[in-house]
């Protein structure tokens, strides 16, 4: 009931709707939704599923049997786009390599020299965009822990995409224009990115502490 009810406050925020607006759109007195939010009741299945349908979420998700909503769906999708982007170019750049380091034999040496530039040239680029498929990845990974760290009653260890970077380090960093921001690395990913411009450095590790919670 706790988590229901610290879910439906937290998506109602997110979504600036009133209570009365969402009892409105499910069918309910307003004090009839109140007594749901402050978990004092236990709504119906019928009105879980409109409450679900609004919100764009699961019903698991309400009831905090996992944490998948709309935003972070999308980001994982996005993520095994660009993981698998960058398995791809890993073996396309192992195959030039491996050319590049067993060169063909009993073939002209013109048409081996050309070949051998050509592959040389191709790794190159593969290793600029595997640096930009890193790069998305890594930006993915960062919008979806904070977007995780916001959710009530979030269990990190159960996660697949923030259990699999654990331990996290996050570190106050202090910018070029006198405000500060986290840094934040994981686990196997290394650095992941910046987040936050907070006004101070007093700020920036109350922020510390409570995204490593």
């Amino acid at each position: 009931m706790e988590i229901l009810a610290k879910r439906l406050k937290w998506l109602r925020e997110e979504n600036r709707f009133g209570q009365k607006e969402v009892a409105s759109n499910i069918g309910m007195t307003m004090s009839g939704y109140q007594k749901i939010e402050y978990g004092e009741r236990e709504p119906k299945l019928e009105k879980l599923v409109k409450l679900a349908d609004l919100f764009g979420v699961t019903t698991d998700f309400l009831l905090g049997r996992n944490s998948n909503n709309e935003d972070l769906t999308e980001i994982k999708n996005n993520m095994a786009f660009y993981q698998g982007q960058i398995n791809f170019l890993k073996d396309e750049f192992s195959r030039l390599s491996h050319m590049l380091h067993n060169p063909p034999y009993g073939i002209p040496r013109d048409q081996n020299a050309l070949e051998l530039h050509s592959a040389a040239q191709s790794r190159m680029e593969i290793e600029k965009k595997m640096a930009e498929a890193i790069k998305n990845y890594n930006n993915q990974v960062l919008e979806y822990i904070i977007i995780a760290s916001k959710l009530p009653f979030i269990d990190g260890s159960h996660d697949d995409v923030i259990s699999t970077f654990k331990p996290y380090r996050v570190d106050v960093q202090a910018t070029l224009f006198n405000t500060y921001s986290l840094t934040i690395s994981g686990k196997d990913i290394g650095f992941i990115g910046h987040h936050g411009d907070l006004d101070n450095e007093e700020v920036a590790v109350i922020a510390q502490e409570e995204f490593l919670k």
